[in-house]
């Protein structure tokens, strides 16, 4: 099986100034629960056999490391090496994808990033994080909900000018605001190659007037970029966020005048709020988090814990796809397990899951999120509910 991890994590931290943030041991991390579900059977009554293969998180902006990264790991895994199938705890991109897709590679994946929804037909599959357009319209319903959007507000939009964003600022957002008597009003479609772009933008939505963004992000850094971009300006607009920010990461590291009157949806505890107490985990975040910390890995950590649940709830969830191994180990089997499992997988990490034909992305519910200012924190207000 292979097995990504990221590497160079410190080197990211490093250049994009953050400070506090510990990225742990992510391959010390995956062998922990590698070993955990070897002694507990293995998968299909098999014994894990993992292949390691990590990728430079500072070799692009792009996600998951760039193309190039991405086609030196499908090579690594389907060329000098043939794998069943590849587990990754962090976003992935298209060219990965469509990669192990090729070679009947069944890819399991906490994606963070935005994936299309033909990569997740067969042999994608991504537990804890919905199909973006399932989650943007529940972004936008609940934030109307809640009268943070109003007919009052003039909204703007900030994402890298990529195919997949377009599509979801299409086919997702334009739509969901319709349906409630809104529009995007204003837009930035940035690139890699423009330095000023998100400087540019800022004096774009300011000079609009812009008073609500939300900013279409895969991971947290184009967020931070962006409030970074607006704070040297003064701009302080109402954002609307959801897990794919990473608010926990912004709390932490975006100026705290950007982040008063944020508001959203979150369905990654760990990305959401940082650390729960331990009895709001469920036993198999218990689980998860006592294996990993048998391993000698910091569990005290959120950005840890984000990790460590994203090992765990890929690798159980291939083992509950696969079942007893009498159907075999197959593109087949596990498509047509993983899709039975319908409501029954316990995920780690994200409330619920939902499984079923052509519906390989799991995350079911959220909560909703605000920025509390006192405690320059994030936290969840009312109780779960359901995203489709």
């Amino acid at each position: 099986m292979g097995i990504r991890y990221p590497s160079n994590s410190n080197g990211l931290i490093t250049s994009v100034g953050f400070s506090g943030v510990n990225p742990g041991d992510s391959r010390a991390m995956a062998q922990a629960v590698v070993d955990d579900i070897n002694g507990r059977g293995g998968i299909a009554g098999r014994r894990i056999a993992p292949l390691y293969f990590p990728f430079d998180v500072t070799a692009s902006v792009a996600p998951g490391g760039g193309d190039g990264e991405q086609q030196k790991a499908c090579a690594a895994f389907t060329e000098d090496n043939k794998v069943f199938a590849v587990v990754s705890p962090i976003v992935s991109g298209d060219v990965l994808q469509a990669c192990l897709a090729k070679r009947g590679v069944v890819f399991v994946d906490d994606n963070w990033n935005y994936f299309t929804t033909d990569m997740s037909a067969a042999n994608y599959w991504d537990p804890a994080y919905p199909n973006p357009l399932r989650s943007v319209p529940a972004l936008v319903d609940r934030l109307v909900a809640n009268g943070f959007l109003t007919k009052n507000a003039k909204i703007g939009a900030v994402y890298q000018d990529l195919p997949s964003r377009q599509m979801l600022v299409d086919q997702a957002l334009r739509p969901a605001l319709v349906r409630h008597g809104l529009k995007l009003d204003s837009t930035v479609a940035w690139t890699a190659s423009r330095a000023d772009a998100l400087a540019g933008g800022v004096v774009k939505f300011r000079a609009a007037g812009v008073t609500h963004v939300f900013v279409l992000d895969p991971g947290g850094l184009e967020t931070f970029g962006w409030m970074t971009a607006a704070e040297s300006q003064g701009y302080h607009p109402k954002y609307a966020l959801d897990t794919r920010n990473y608010p926990f990461l912004q709390q932490g590291q975006s100026p705290a005048n950007q982040l008063i009157n944020a508001c959203g949806i979150g369905w990654v505890p760990a990305a959401d709020v940082g650390l729960r107490p331990n009895a709001e985990l469920s036993p198999a975040e218990r689980r998860c988090l006592a294996v990993v910390a048998k391993a000698g890995q910091n569990m005290g950590d959120a950005t840890n814990v984000r990790v460590a649940f994203a090992y765990c709830d890929t690798l159980e969830f291939l083992k509950a796809a696969a079942g007893d191994g009498r159907a075999g180990l197959s593109l087949t089997s596990i498509k047509v397990g993983g899709e039975g499992l319908a409501d029954r997988y316990a995920p780690t990490g994200t409330f619920s899951a939902r499984f079923g034909p052509r519906r390989h992305d799991g995350a079911s519910a959220a909560r909703d999120l605000v920025f509390d200012g006192p405690c320059r924190c994030f936290r969840y207000t009312g109780p779960v509910f359901s995203i489709g």
